[in-house]
């Protein structure tokens, strides 16, 4: 065995023993959440039996909707939608900006009256995220959405995925907070709702923990997360639910989806992930869309979005 093999070797070990102490971590914060929840119901349990209200939101009406780009659209069986998703980009709010585009495709297509919307700070490194002529342009442009639209059923979040870039190092937890309290408090200033978006990898609840705003700003959490490989929504999907109603937030799915083929997977797919949409969270999206020109295709096929919205 010459040296490189040698390296090579403990090199493996080495990973294979990251990988256990991994599974470990999110097994004893499974164990956790699990033993919490068994304290705070033993302490329920005590107390004289009074009228009380649920400590944990449910699910009532789950609104099932979607996302595309461009003018990527949905199978022509499909002509009513719940909810649409979509976001701005970096420096947007530098100019003004009026309702259009895909929303209004939902809105007067499809007859969508809930929408979930995010922002982006004016640059990487603003502090703050938002200039004031930014705030303005960001709260007349919700102001602009269709007045058929409640506001309570509009969805507000600052930097979708943000974890990511704080993870990179391209952004900071501090500014990320400052935007969360801009964001929310424009939001909360014409009534509508607000919350993060995290993004679902790598699916561990410390991870989303130390990426938070202050949580009391939020109406509600929510994640991105996609199934590449047709993972069934429980198990796979269940820890945001648990992380969610640790907040007691309901939960808010900003894009899901799982990869175009030519069999019957993401036809299969759609059908339990829409069970487990309906169950779980208040609002989940299907992204419609491949990634880039050569990326991932999630285009929904005629069956699949079928499954998805019921149809």
């Amino acid at each position: 065995m010459t040296i490189y093999d040698d390296v090579r070797a403990k090199l493996a070990e080495a990973e294979a023993g990251y990988q256990q102490l991994t599974a470990d971590l999110n097994a004893a914060e499974q164990q956790i959440m699990t033993l919490t929840q068994q304290l705070e119901e033993c302490q329920a349990a005590q107390q004289p039996e009074t009228p009380t209200t649920p400590t944990q939101p449910q699910p009532t009406g789950t609104k099932i909707g979607c996302s595309w780009k461009g003018t990527e659209g949905l199978p022509a069986s499909i002509t009513k939608i719940d909810s649409y998703r979509y976001f701005f980009q970096p420096g947007d709010m530098k100019s003004a900006k009026t309702w259009g585009g895909n929303a209004r495709t939902a809105h007067d297509k499809y007859g969508c009256r809930n929408f979930s919307v995010s922002f982006k700070p004016d640059s990487a490194s603003a502090n703050p995220p938002f200039a004031a002529a930014s705030i303005t342009n960001m709260t007349n442009y919700l102001k602009s959405i269709p007045s058929d639209v409640p506001r309570e059923n509009v969805y507000v979040t600052f930097y979708h995925e943000h974890d990511g870039n704080i993870r990179d190092g391209s952004y900071s937890l501090d500014l990320y907070k400052k935007g969360s309290k801009q964001v929310a408090d424009v939001a909360h200033s014409l009534g509508m709702k607000y919350g993060p978006i995290h993004n679902g990898w790598p699916m561990k609840i410390s991870e989303w923990q130390s990426k938070e705003a202050d949580v009391s700003l939020y109406d509600f959490w929510g994640a991105d997360c996609y199934s590449d490989t047709y993972q069934a929504s429980s198990p796979y999907m269940d820890v945001l639910k648990q992380y969610a109603d640790s907040l007691k937030k309901p939960l808010l799915i900003g894009e899901m989806a799982s990869p175009a083929e030519s069999g019957s997977k993401q036809e299969d797919w759609c059908k339990q992930a829409r069970t487990w949409a309906l169950k779980n969270t208040a609002v989940a999206h299907y992204w419609s869309s491949q990634v880039g020109t050569t990326g991932t295709n999630y285009r929904l096929s005629d069956q699949a979005a079928r499954n998805w919205f019921g149809v």
